[in-house]
């Protein structure tokens, strides 16, 4: 199944104050008593897409992304993406993050960035760009089996994608407080 969804979870007692993106399930049975229920499992392979026309396809296109990350994975086997995609590839990846996201000793969001520059010729059907959030767990040591508890893969707010093409520029912010994914969709994979 698909474990995007936008949610106030954040692994506590106490809701997180606003909705964020959330890959992770709030049913999985907690594992110790110091573990809130929640988490991820075994073999997640889970991607949102964020996809758009650039203005001027004869030229290339900056992509910047910015924002805030909480991610809760096994350290060195599961790992979150943030990704790009050319035409006639498949994933390359701008940074990817494992363990525990931690401000100070802290388990909170971080603040993240990537970019990618694409040229005429990577536009996904001649005149796209994509980025993508990815999560990819392995086979054991998770929340399902219980030999790696966590919060869930990774928390996402105040995402923005600025697109520089064509003389110009343009932001799509998400903060996902209206409920939903906003531009972001869920993207089945193929490998």
């Amino acid at each position: 199944g698909f474990h995007w969804q936008v949610s106030d979870y954040d692994g506590s007692a106490t809701p997180y104050a606003s909705l964020r993106a959330y890959c992770g399930d709030t049913s999985l049975a907690s594992c110790t008593p110091w573990d809130a229920e929640g988490g991820y499992g075994n073999n997640w392979n889970d991607v949102i897409e964020f996809r758009v026309p650039v203005d001027d396809n004869t030229v290339s296109a900056q992509v910047d992304v910015t924002g805030m990350l909480q991610h809760d994975t096994e350290q060195g086997y599961d790992f979150v993406y943030l990704s790009f995609r050319f035409a006639g590839q498949f994933f390359g990846d701008m940074a990817y993050w494992d363990g525990e996201s931690e401000n100070d000793g802290v388990y909170e969001p971080i603040a993240v960035s990537g970019s990618v520059t694409y040229l005429p010729a990577d536009y996904l059907d001649g005149t796209d760009i994509a980025v993508y959030w990815r999560f990819r767990s392995d086979a054991v040591y998770s929340d399902e089996d219980c030999l790696a508890p966590s919060a869930g893969a990774c928390m996402l707010d105040d995402v923005n994608v600025r697109v520089t093409n064509g003389g110009g520029y343009t932001d799509y912010f998400t903060d996902f407080d209206d409920g939903t994914l906003g531009l972001w969709e869920i993207y089945t994979p193929t490998s």
